[in-house]
């Protein structure tokens, strides 16, 4: 191969590596069917336990534990579209029918009410 073919290689392919790096990798999460988990009492319990450190985490109970208080208190600024979608689901389902699990979510994760009553999730 040329000097010049294996410069343009050598650029192509760092191109290729820094359009990977640039897109956000899938997490764990993404593969959680959400309106599985909040119709199934024992998943959800699961999810409740865990994120209350009432019980040990899946991984993704671990993932959403971890990224839970940043995306709450940053209206999920940083979340997908399909992200956002599903936050919403699941905080207003807590809101209207788990309102015991959402008072003790706010309670230990936002204590101060500085996000609020997110109003953001509201909307459909």
């Amino acid at each position: 191969m040329s000097r010049t073919g294996l410069l343009l290689a050598a650029a192509a392919l760092a191109a290729v590596l820094a359009l990977a790096a640039a897109k956000p990798q899938p997490g764990k999460l993404d593969s959680v069917d959400v309106d599985a988990v909040l119709k199934n009492k024992r998943l959800f319990n699961n999810y409740v336990k865990c994120i209350m450190d009432q019980a040990p985490c899946s991984a993704e109970g671990s993932e959403l534990k971890e990224r839970l208080p940043k995306d709450l208190a940053t209206k999920c600024a940083s979340c997908s579209d399909t992200e956002k979608s599903r936050a919403k689901k699941v905080i207003n389902y807590l809101k209207k029918e788990r309102k015991e699990v959402w008072e003790d979510f706010k309670k230990k994760y936002d204590p101060e009410s500085k996000w609020g009553d997110l109003e953001w999730a509201s909307s459909s």
